[in-house]
Order: structure tokens, then C-alpha cells, then sequence
């Protein structure tokens, strides 16, 4: 005979009946039932495995770079695999044990690529994504007052307005001048 032990100070089921003449065992009345019980407790270790993902998955986090890389982007620095290309280029990578999907909608977003995955839902049952990286037109810099310049120690650069084009991240900015006596 097979028993089934149900929760703390539960019930025990007979679950199983053996038939001597045939040798093996043959389901019971109590086989649906514990069927049921079995189904809710491989629930609620699915949702605790859930959870336990969620918590142990590594946090997204969230690259900032310039839309014109795009195309040429290293995602090995990322640590990331490229899974699958189209026509406009990479479409989903694999990072951190998921999977990321290019997203680039006509909105409000502007001229915009990421890569983003669904984390689950908020408390309102809304949708929540978490993005892996986003290429976008970089923003306008925005000048430091010469009085934030001053307590700096940093030297004031002759035309606060004029705005300086980079070649490439090893340029540097050499016209300045010394703060005024």
C-alpha cells in the first residue's frame, strides 16, 4: 500500500491499493484528492521558485549609450550574447540568464533602441520591463556657472557657450584660461 502525507498534522492517505492477484498496484477513491493536493503544493513551489528567480537575478543595469553605436557595438564588454539579428541589426541578446528584446518605439521616447525584458508585474498590475541598455541621441550639456567653476578649482573655459564637438573618447578640451583675481 502507497500512503500520502498531507501538510502539518495533515491527513494520511491510502493512496494506492495493491491487487495480490495482479501484482501491482491500482488507484483508490482518495486518488482524485490527493491528485488536488498534490497540484496545489507544486503551485506553491512554482511561485516560490518564481520568486526566488526574481531575487537572485541580477539587476538590470541599465547602459546609456549614444544611438550611433548601435550598429557597431561590442556586446561582449557586456558580457551579453547576441541571439538573434534582422535587417536593422541585433534584435535580442542573452545577459544574466535572460533573454532582451530590441524595442524602439514612435513615441514619446524619441530616437531611441533598448533592450528591455518583462520583470513581472507592480502592485497596480501593471507591467513592469527592466532595459539591459539604451542607444539614444545624447542630450544637450548644459553650462556650470563660473561660481560652481570657481569653488571647483577647475579652470573657467573662455566662452562658456561654445560648444565643443569630441573625436573620440581620448580627445580632451585644451582652450582655457586661468579664473579671474
Amino acid at each position: 500500500m502507497g500512503y500520502f502525507y498531507h501538510g502539518r498534522g495533515g491527513c494520511l492517505y491510502r493512496a494506492l491499493d495493491r491487487n495480490p492477484k495482479e501484482g501491482r498496484y491500482k488507484m483508490n477513491d482518495n486518488t482524485s484528492t490527493i491528485l488536488e493536493i498534490i497540484a496545489q503544493q507544486l503551485g506553491r513551489i512554482a511561485d516560490a521558485l518564481e520568486e526566488i528567480a526574481l531575487a537572485n537575478a541580477p539587476k538590470a543595469p541599465n547602459y546609456v549609450r549614444s544611438i550611433t553605436e548601435y550598429q557597431t557595438f561590442d556586446w561582449s564588454g557586456l558580457g551579453a550574447e547576441v541571439v538573434k539579428k534582422d535587417k536593422f541589426g541585433v534584435a535580442q541578446v542573452q545577459w544574466g540568464g535572460y533573454l532582451w528584446t530590441r524595442r524602439s518605439p514612435q513615441n514619446k521616447f524619441g530616437e531611441a533602441i533598448w533592450f528591455s525584458r518583462t520583470e513581472g508585474k507592480d502592485t497596480e498590475g501593471k507591467i513592469r520591463y527592466a532595459r539591459l541598455i539604451t542607444f539614444k541621441k545624447p542630450g544637450e550639456v548644459e553650462p556650470v556657472p563660473e561660481k560652481v567653476m570657481n569653488i571647483t578649482g577647475a579652470p573657467v573655459i573662455d566662452a562658456p557657450h561654445r560648444r565643443h564637438e569630441l573625436s573620440g573618447p581620448k580627445s580632451e578640451i585644451v582652450e582655457t584660461r586661468s579664473p579671474k583675481s
